[in-house]
């Protein structure tokens, strides 16, 4: 069964010498003209430029040059902490299994190497591959991810994380629930200034839509946090249920705010990944 695919590109022009889709700066064999070179610089008679020569002052021969295409490097920056593995009306692990596979076969299709940094408190040097250009990472991947204990307490290696991304920039989609204190986020962002950052927002209905279900009546909870193991017994009124739609819904608002002030809107994925919300974010 062939892996779903989406499509991406870049804003900027690619520096890497190896060829492949996306702009570049560098000289070779495409369509995007750069200008004219002496032909001494550039020894190709199958570019001449007969109008250029004979227009030059010093009448040299004058070849067309032109820029090629190339690759990019493409990584999956994952948090791997244990609310990841929430699952309710769909499973956090299977979304984000299901758009590794995707990431991987994407990347590979459009000739670009894939590579990955996982973290939960620290950056988990078992799931850290530098960029590869092979049909199966991102489905190795996933067969790791679906078997995962996700063990992680908290996501505090986040910007420790963004320090195994290589100097090269790069594509980068930032895969989490972002349920950790946007100050971590704002010095990630500030980190990755050379990326072309991607946030990838994980979100389930039911950790919002279950609330509205308890208002008719009380009723006892108890909540455990499934990242540092607190458990507290709560009393979920009405007001109560209202407070925490609120703070989830200011929480949302601050982190969209943070993204777009350093230039990458977030993707929020609602449940199951779709391959087509990617294509829609990069061609909006």
């Amino acid at each position: 069964m062939e892996a779903a695919e989406f499509h991406y590109r870049i804003t900027w022009r690619v520096d890497s010498p190896r060829p492949g889709f996306h702009p570049s700066r560098q000289h070779g064999a495409g369509f995007d003209r750069r200008g004219n070179q002496p032909f001494i610089a550039s020894p190709d008679p199958r570019r001449i430029d007969l109008r250029a020569s004979v227009c030059d002052p010093w009448e040299r021969l004058q070849v067309k040059v032109f820029n090629q295409t190339s690759a990019v490097p493409v990584y999956a920056l994952l948090d791997l902490s244990a609310s990841m593995a929430f699952a309710g009306i769909a499973d956090k692990r299977a979304t984000l299994s299901d758009f590794v596979t995707a990431l991987g076969y994407s990347a590979y299709r459009t000739g670009d190497a894939f590579g990955y940094v996982g973290f939960d408190h620290a950056p988990c040097p078992q799931f850290v591959v530098s960029p590869r250009t092979a049909p199966g990472v991102g489905v190795e991947l996933a067969a790791r991810l679906r078997t995962y204990a996700f063990p992680g307490r908290s996501a505090q290696g986040i910007v420790a994380a963004t320090r195994l991304l290589g100097m090269q920039p790069a594509l980068v989609f930032v895969v989490s629930d972002f349920y950790f204190p946007l100050r971590l986020w704002a010095s990630a962002l500030a980190a990755m200034t050379r990326h072309r950052v991607v946030p990838l927002v994980l979100h389930d209905r039911a950790e919002s839509l279950q609330l509205p279900k308890l208002w008719p009546r009380l009723r006892l909870a108890r909540i455990v946090d499934p990242e540092t193991g607190a458990a507290r017994t709560l009393l979920l009124r009405r007001s109560l249920c209202r407070r925490i739609q609120a703070h989830r819904a200011r929480h949302r608002e601050r982190l969209s705010a943070l993204c777009h002030a350093h230039d990458c809107a977030p993707l929020f994925v609602e449940g199951e990944f779709s391959p087509a919300s990617v294509t829609r974010y990069f061609n909006g």
